[in-house]
């Protein structure tokens, strides 16, 4: 009996302690908890190595100066096979990244105990977003600042005074030399050489060919074209049996240097002239590419032609020129004026009444210019009138849109044509276009303006630039 109650007090005493054990054991776990749930308080949530940090302030770092990169590439360089490329290495950029964001939150969310697996997924992620990047970059960077390509638009060559103007832009700041003859001014994007010749060969830099320029003796035919804004094609695959090009304006967007290089097809043999549009004063760039004042007036062979921006806010310089200047134009045989804005219209912005009757009132006061016709564009639509024994054309875009004026949603408040041509004096668009008795023919097409001089007479053939067909043609005896 006493034996059994001296093995119940020893089991009873084991017991004890072992619960005594039991309750440190879990004061201990517990208090290991607290200190634990404490650092983990204290610690920042994502305890990621130092090389993630590094990596991920690479990244920004890659992306700011692609951003920047690709941006001024964009601006500088306007080839469709470069941005193109540039637009693909973008793409490819913002998925990468995207990529490794989403790698990086998921190794956040499991950084305080992150498996082998999930750090190579951040670490294959991250080169994959960082490595190709950094090289096209560097890539990037070196076609941006070095030579290649050099050559931008051009060449040009301009009728200036008695000689020849001839002008063409590169990408880089480059010195200015023509057969073979340095320049001493400072380095330029833009490049520009008088040549007091109306015959010669030249040469420049970043083209391997050589050109022969002429001015022909007497001016047979001229073509003149409007607001190709960037669209060259029609430009470029222009037969060059004229022997001057006339220009109307807005052979660009913004006036930018790259918009220029898609508006501008190269003609380095051919006489050129053209007059500021109100898309190409917008960067104030034109006259680098000009070499003129806004208004000035040219004798070409046996032609004179002025030169005016007529934009409301700067009409009255404009007619201010041509009154200071007419007598320039008394002993032309034919004399003709150039705007952007026209005098007459039945496009969307038509004409301004004052400009209109300004313009009028100039050519009727001045008997001794023998006034021939008056070329515009701007209103994207052809439109022929015809005041007295004068003309007056606006050209039909040569490339950079094409007008409707059909839709009555996008036209309102504006007129709106009943059909896609229209023929003889209007009296339906009395309101919307100044001047309608004097219309003769509008259409809705893409046209240019052939200037033919033949024994007595001048024929004016107006060709849609699609079907390379000649629309109307008007005769003009003189």
């Amino acid at each position: 009996m006493d034996s059994q109650n001296q093995n119940g007090t020893i089991l009873a005493d084991v017991r004890s302690e072992v619960s005594a054990t039991q309750e440190e054991t879990v004061n201990v776990d517990g208090k290991n908890a607290c200190i634990q749930e404490e650092i983990l308080q204290n610690s920042p949530k994502n305890s990621n190595p130092t090389w993630v940090s590094y990596l991920r302030v690479s990244q920004y770092i890659v992306a700011a100066l692609f951003s920047a990169i690709t941006t001024y590439s964009f601006v500088q360089y306007s080839r469709i096979g470069f941005l193109l490329t540039q637009a693909i290495i973008s793409a490819a950029f913002v998925l990468t990244f995207a990529v490794c964001l989403i790698s990086q939150t998921i190794y956040d969310k499991k950084a305080r105990k992150p498996s082998f697996k999930t750090r190579m997924i951040v670490s294959i992620a991250s080169l994959i977003a960082t490595l190709p990047v950094s090289i096209w970059l560097l890539v990037d960077v070196i076609i941006t600042i070095s030579a290649l390509p050099t050559f931008c638009y051009g060449p040009l060559a301009f009728v200036h005074g008695s000689g020849t103007n001839i002008h063409w832009c590169t990408y880089k700041p480059t010195s200015t030399y023509l057969q073979g003859q340095d320049s001493t001014g400072p380095k330029s994007n833009y490049h520009s050489v008088f040549v007091n010749e109306t015959q010669f060969n030249y040469q420049i830099p970043g083209l391997a060919s050589q050109f022969t320029y002429s001015l022909a003796p007497q001016i047979s035919k001229f073509v003149v074209m409007a607001d190709t804004h960037t669209n060259s094609h029609y430009l470029s695959t222009m037969n060059t049996d004229f022997d001057l090009l006339v220009l109307c304006g807005d052979m660009s967007y913004g006036g930018l240097m790259s918009e220029f290089a898609q508006g501008f097809a190269g003609f380095p043999t051919k006489p050129v002239l053209m007059v500021m549009g109100n898309h190409d004063k917008i960067s104030g760039q034109f006259q680098q590419v000009n070499q003129r004042e806004y208004n000035y007036y040219q004798q070409v062979r046996n032609i004179g032609i002025f030169f005016v921006y007529v934009q409301s806010g700067l009409d009255a310089n404009a007619f201010q020129f041509l009154e200071d200047n007419a007598v320039l134009g008394y002993g032309a045989d034919h004399i003709f004026i150039v705007v952007h804005h026209p005098v007459y219209s039945t496009g969307g912005d038509g004409s301004t009444e004052s400009i209109s009757k300004k313009m009028e009132q100039f050519i009727d006061s001045h008997p001794q210019l023998k006034f021939r016709a008056q070329f515009s564009g701007h209103d994207h639509v052809f439109a022929a009138f015809k005041r007295g024994q004068g003309y007056y054309f606006v050209n039909g875009a040569g490339g950079g849109g094409r007008d409707t004026m059909r839709d009555p949603t996008t036209y309102a408040g504006q007129r709106v044509w009943p059909a896609d041509e229209l023929h003889g004096p209007l009296t339906y668009l009395d309101e919307y276009c100044y001047g309608y008795e004097y219309h003769q023919d509008s259409w809705l097409k893409f046209t240019r303006t052939e200037v033919n001089f033949e024994a007595s007479k001048i024929v004016y053939n107006i060709r849609d630039l699609d079907t390379g067909s000649i629309l109307v043609s008007y005769d003009q005896p003189f």
